[in-house]
């Protein structure tokens, strides 16, 4: 089931991670042993063909006990938004498991920040 509105605020060059949880219909937590592959991708605009960060599982998307808490860790490194331009960004969650169904988990809405330089 897709999580809508899953929007955070940051600052340019910080070090953050998201965690997504993944759960069916029900609202019960998704087994996570079969999946395949993870995709977390942020741009300017939903339909825009430019992606400005992409993350994958094992690089960047991370899991802790795959078989019971249906999370998914997505770092987001200090490099991957100290050249972004502030403001807003569409982001999106993807999963394709070993049978191969993909799947939109969830979408939203990053705010990003003018940090101030240390």
């Amino acid at each position: 089931m897709t999580s809508i509105n899953q929007d955070f605020t940051m600052y340019s060059g910080d070090d953050k991670t998201i965690v997504v949880t993944i759960t069916n219909s029900s609202g019960q937590i998704v087994n996570l042993t079969s999946l395949e592959a993870a995709q977390f991708i942020a741009k300017k605009y939903s339909k825009s063909s430019t992606v400005d960060i992409t993350k994958t599982k094992n690089d960047g998307i991370t899991l802790n006990d795959p078989a019971t808490d249906g999370k998914l860790n997505i770092l987001l490194a200090a490099a991957d938004t100290s050249s972004l331009a502030p403001g807003e960004y569409y982001i999106e969650v993807r999963i394709k498991d070993s049978g191969s169904k993909i799947g939109t988990v969830s979408v939203g809405t990053m705010t990003l920040k003018q940090a101030d330089s240390l």
